[in-house]
């Protein structure tokens, strides 16, 4: 997760926005995958790393 988190700032920041870690996290939520079926309990979606992007 926190190499997603650092990519996406990252990329934000090329393309001249600056993300509070909030954003960062409501963007990687919203464009996430839904876990399926998780043996060991629901942590939130999976990171969608060129949905995020684009969503840029």
């Amino acid at each position: 997760m926190a190499g997603a988190v650092a990519l996406v700032s990252s990329v934000a920041e090329e393309r001249g926005r600056q993300l509070s870690p909030q954003q960062v996290r409501e963007l990687l939520v919203r464009t996430g995958q839904p876990q399926v079926d998780p043996t060991d309990g629901n942590i939130g979606p999976m990171p969608d790393l060129k949905k995020a992007i684009a969503a840029l």
